[in-house]
């Protein structure tokens, strides 16, 4: 008995483990599926993950809004031939996000950002659901630049390698140069199966390992208000107005409290999240599908909502299959602007113009005192016109009024006769 008690154990022991062991990689593959590979997102981050590190912040950002990307890309190509400071004072006025605003002195960023959407989308979903990954990637095809002998400073760029973290800046502040490469060359091999994307640029200056450089942007001390914070992983921004240029390290730079984690904001999306965003971040979704019902709600005035609940009400009753209009059902059918109103009886019209006369009457007599807010007295003057309309009415019944008197006449009459009638009929 005992054996057998055993063997049941050990057997219930082993069922156990074999579920367990089927649904833990079960649950890593559902992970791995909805997560972007490690082979497409190196291939993706490939040609801009030797830029500095500045520009890569304000590509990461402007990648998780797609159509303000476009616009802005579209907009730069229209006011091309207009001057820096012409250009600067109108992008005041444009309601993007200041990466987007950061990339437009850099027309060929936009330009392949914008053609290029499968790309734009899928980056923009990574760093949305793996912000950290997306970074660890961008260091680990930097080391790798860096062993094979491709990445080191120059007249356009400084290197430094410190604490097994790679950090690129423009040698000048003030000027930043983009560079162009091919990435199967200054990566060296390319151990994954997807090809990695190349963007193809006009170059002024060509160096060895094969970097070219384009020509110089000047930029302001504004285009510093976002960097990546690499030992934590995650990309921060200034809550203030940045009016500096940076002087010192970044770890002394951006471990302050004016630089907090980026957020990303939906209401600047204008456009739908993937499936993979809906999986695995719920609340933006929610955040930005509260945003557009107040931003719908707030478009329609209130002069346009009875006309559009009449659309809707006409299109719900074609929809139905068993209704069958008719002149008599489309003059039913009304909203609040033709809607129409009760008959007034001729006593309700009289005591309404009685209170309106005797209410003018009294303001005439009373002098104005001094001046308040109307918010204040609205309970003074609603008991005032209650009293008033009180008064109206006993001083001179309506015809409901007299009606229900004459009732009550009649009734105490009736039951003064019955009543003597019974005491008659008793005595005889």
């Amino acid at each position: 008995m005992h054996k057998r008690i055993l063997s049941l154990l050990f057997i219930s022991l082993l069922g156990s483990t074999q579920v367990n062991a089927m649904t833990a990689p079960e649950t890593v593959d559902l992970v791995q599926q909805q997560r972007v590979s490690e082979a497409e997102l190196d291939a993706l981050l490939a040609p801009i993950a030797l830029y500095p590190d500045s520009v890569v912040t304000h590509i990461l950002i402007a990648s998780t809004y797609p159509l303000q990307v476009i616009d802005a890309q579209r907009w730069q190509q229209s006011n091309e031939n207009l001057s820096d400071d012409t250009l600067a004072d109108l992008l005041e006025t444009k309601p993007w996000d200041p990466s987007i605003k950061a990339l437009v002195p850099f027309p060929d960023i936009l330009s392949r950002m914008s053609n290029d959407l499968n790309w734009l989308e899928t980056l923009g979903d990574a760093v949305l659901t793996d912000e950290d990954w997306v970074l660890d990637r961008v260091q680990a095809l930097r080391l790798q630049a860096w062993q094979q002998g491709n990445l080191e400073t120059n007249d356009y760029q400084q290197v430094s390698y410190q604490d097994r973290v790679i950090v690129i800046e423009p040698r000048q502040p003030r000027v930043v140069y983009v560079p162009y490469y091919d990435p199967l060359i200054t990566y060296g091999h390319w151990h994954h199966p997807i090809a990695p994307v190349v963007w193809p640029g006009y170059v002024n200056v060509r160096l060895h390992h094969g970097f070219y450089w384009g020509s110089r942007v000047t930029i302001g001390a504004g285009f510093y208000f976002g960097h990546i914070f690499w030992p934590d992983r995650h990309i921060v921004v200034s809550h203030r107005t940045v009016y500096h240029y940076p002087s010192v390290s970044y770890r002394k730079r951006y471990n302050v409290r004016e630089y907090h984690r980026w957020q990303h904001n939906s209401s600047n999306r204008h456009a739908r999240y993937s499936h993979r965003v809906v999986e695995r971040k719920p609340t933006i979704v929610k955040q930005h599908k509260t945003v557009r019902y107040h931003n719908t709600q707030t478009a329609y005035t209130n002069a346009d909502r009875p006309v559009v609940h009449q659309q809707r009400m006409e299109k719900k009753l074609k929809q139905q299959p068993h209704a069958q209009h008719n002149g008599q059902d489309q003059q039913k059918r009304y909203t609040h602007a033709n809607k129409p109103q009760r008959p007034v009886t001729q006593g309700q019209q009289a005591n309404s113009q009685r209170a309106q006369h005797d209410y003018g009457k009294q303001q005439k007599l009373t002098p104005k005192a001094h001046t308040k807010p109307e918010k204040q007295y609205y309970k003074q003057e609603k008991h005032e016109k209650r009293v008033n309309r009180e008064t109206t009415m006993q001083r001179q019944p309506s015809q409901h009024r007299q009606v229900s008197q004459q009732r009550q006449v009649k009734q105490q009459h009736r039951q003064t006769a019955s009543h003597q009638n019974r005491q008659h009929t008793k005595q005889h």
